[in-house]
């Protein structure tokens, strides 16, 4: 499994976040499995920690939901 951008093309690198995470109950899944995927192909990942309080209360807030 990899990460590709187009017919043998490969990602170099990975980018999600906080926000992401937040927006829905599956998102989090998401972006721990394309950040697995990334691992796997050996792809560099960055991921930004911005936390936004009233994204995160639907799902839990901080102590809500983790991978």
């Amino acid at each position: 499994m990899g990460l590709y951008l187009r017919r043998g093309a490969r990602a170099r690198w990975f980018h999600t976040g906080g926000i992401f995470a937040a927006l829905s109950d599956t998102t989090i899944d998401v972006a721990g499995e394309a950040m697995d995927a990334a691992r796997s192909a050996d792809t560099a990942i960055s991921y930004d920690l911005n936390y936004r309080e009233s994204l995160w209360k639907s799902i839990g807030g901080k102590r809500g939901r983790k991978r």
